[in-house]
């Protein structure tokens, strides 16, 4: 069911990203920054990076009450920005309760 949800994640970001003005976007160069905030100020975790078919860069970051896209321009900065970023409603990612 994750491929399938992050296959239509990867879908929607690209074609959100080509129509939406840079404005309402939140852009930077210095990736390791944006990923120190993303990871210990919002307690995401980096789940994988995609390509889209247009050869745009997508960051995925997912938590337990946020989630991330981060977009890659080709001038080198990365964007995200309301519409790329929102609550999680339904956690798939977390591993079964296994006990002994």
């Amino acid at each position: 069911m994750f491929k399938y949800l992050a296959a239509f994640a990867l879908l929607i970001a690209s074609v959100s990203f080509a129509n939406a003005q840079i404005s309402d976007n939140i852009c930077n160069t210095d990736f390791e920054k944006i990923h120190k905030t993303l990871t210990e100020k919002y307690k995401e975790r980096y789940i994988f990076s995609g390509i889209t078919v247009s050869g745009r860069l997508l960051h995925f970051y997912f938590g337990n009450t946020t989630w991330t896209v981060l977009v890659q321009t080709v001038t080198g900065e990365y964007c995200t920005g309301p519409n790329y970023s929102g609550e999680t409603i339904m956690d798939n990612m977390r591993q079964p309760d296994v006990r002994s």
